[in-house]
């Protein structure tokens, strides 16, 4: 609400497969997770976190707000949200070369997107009190290397402030 409200665009990436799985059957994750899940210290419950992103399920629906304005790129397929979609298509007609990472999967997702988005020349922002990754340390271990080697590890209240700070002055 406060990036809308401050001219921000929002894009939402939202992982889906086609039902019958072609899309995603090759996977890295989905090789290691599927028929595994008794070696990964996965419960029954949890045991079809292969199926995540199956589209027409509550695994490919949006949990967040998500505003007429906002745009919504619903083609991932792999861990990085610009493998298979139009990402860079939409950044370069929005002409923005910044990327602030916000969402699931911190030390997977978030990380890969990060590494390419950074090989692409974005100027890279990890927020990192608004995503959430395997366990806390992994999420730690992701915002360390986001810092270290890609771009700005922040929080949301800091990042709101240096942008009404730069609205203020004209900047933005």
């Amino acid at each position: 609400a406060a990036c809308r409200k401050l001219g921000i665009p929002v894009i939402h990436i939202v992982n889906t497969y086609r039902a019958g799985d072609f899309e995603g059957v090759e996977s890295g994750w989905r090789r290691i997770t599927e028929g595994h899940y008794s070696m990964l210290g996965m419960s029954e419950s949890t045991k079809y976190y292969g199926n995540l992103g199956l589209e027409g399920t509550k695994w490919s629906a949006l949990v967040v707000e998500n505003k007429p304005e906002d745009i919504v790129v619903n083609t991932k397929k792999r861990v990085t949200a610009f493998e298979t979609t139009d990402l860079q298509m939409v950044m370069s007609a929005l002409n923005k070369d910044v990327m602030v990472i916000t969402g699931i999967m911190t030390n997977c997702c978030d990380l890969c997107t990060a590494y390419y988005a950074g090989s692409k020349d974005y100027k890279v922002i990890l927020c990192a009190d608004m995503t959430r990754g395997s366990n806390p340390s992994d999420e730690a271990a992701a915002g360390l290397m986001v810092s270290r080697y890609i771009g700005l590890n922040t929080n949301a209240e800091e990042l709101l402030r240096e942008w009404r700070a730069q609205k203020a002055a004209g900047e933005a």
